[in-house]
């Protein structure tokens, strides 16, 4: 059983055997992270975060007995992948997506061209 079956169960209240083999399929975060994409079931998986060491069995009944049945075919949030002036820009700096991408926010097109140049060089500075 994966994790993604227990947020089906959890969707679809369908009743599942609670055994060994579910607890240690059944991952906090994932299960969390699943639910938070959708409006109706966001505020609890907010609650769920707030209180991370309670029993997992405790949190799946949280989720099963307090979560309206409903079909949810939300999608998971891809990781962003960069373009090519974001890709330049963190490879100059040494620096993630996140803050290449608000660099391009600050950087002139004369500064773009000056690393663009001293990139094909091979140099930094």
């Amino acid at each position: 059983m994966t994790p993604f079956d227990l947020i089906n169960s959890i969707n679809n209240k369908t009743n599942i055997d609670w055994d060994s083999a579910v607890e240690k399929s059944y991952s906090p975060f994932i299960i969390n992270r699943g639910l938070s994409f959708n409006l109706q079931t966001i505020l609890f998986a907010n609650v769920m975060n707030r209180f991370p060491q309670l029993d997992k069995k405790m949190q799946y009944d949280f989720y099963f007995r307090g979560i309206p049945k409903g079909k949810r075919f939300d999608k998971w949030q891809k990781k962003l992948e960069p373009t090519g002036n974001e890709s330049l820009v963190m490879a100059f700096y040494s620096i993630n997506i996140d803050k290449a991408t608000e660099a391009l926010r600050i950087l002139s097109d004369e500064q773009l061209d000056m690393i663009k140049e001293k990139m094909n060089k091979g140099g930094r500075k």
